[in-house]
């Protein structure tokens, strides 16, 4: 992170949503901002961090046991995004979470591996502000929902969002974020 932030000719030719200076000064949508006071941020931060840190063993214990449907509204209440949205950049079928939801049911592993997929995110970009050591002000969650609407050059001028809905492209953004803060774009 020290290199790109001392080296700001890495970002020569690079979308302005890349820069990793981002990470530590996000551009939050209002709507962000107000959700995300409301929610408790030191408890999510956690959650976040802990599905990011957690062993391939533990991941796949929970996916197969299956996050519950309600996990959906809380994730999006943190970013900031409408649930609508959320379902639509997940793959999800709305129908049935929202049955689920209301049944206090868990979702399937492919829904769950979604879902701790975007946490995984989160808590991916989480740990990075924190290895940088400027934490103030910023919210993980409301960041990766505004960077997942900004078209990327090296996903062909695509969303990140787009490549939301299958682990395969989970892994894409994910690496794209890692390329971020070593400085390596292509």
């Amino acid at each position: 992170m020290n290199k790109i932030r001392e080296n700001p000719s890495a970002y020569k030719g690079v979308q302005p949503a890349l820069k990793v200076r981002q990470l530590v000064e996000p551009e939050v949508r209002p709507q962000q901002k107000r959700i995300a006071k409301n929610a408790r941020p030191n408890a999510k931060i956690a959650n976040y961090l802990r599905v990011y840190k957690a062993d391939p063993y533990t991941l796949v214990k929970w996916v197969k046991l299956g996050v519950e449907a309600s996990t959906i509204r809380e994730l999006a209440d943190s970013m900031g995004m409408p649930k609508d949205k959320l379902y639509i950049t997940l793959g999800l079928p709305r129908a049935s979470v929202q049955r689920k939801a209301s049944q206090d049911k868990r979702l399937s592993p492919d829904a769950s591996s979604r879902v701790l997929g975007m946490k995984r995110l989160i808590g991916q970009v989480q740990s990075i502000v924190e290895e940088s050591g400027n934490l103030k002000g910023f919210d993980a969650a409301a960041w990766v929902a505004t960077w997942l609407d900004q078209e990327a050059e090296v996903l062909g001028g695509q969303k990140p969002s787009k490549f939301m809905d299958t682990p395969e492209g989970q892994l894409l953004v994910s690496q794209l974020i890692a390329r971020t803060q070593s400085g390596a774009y292509s």
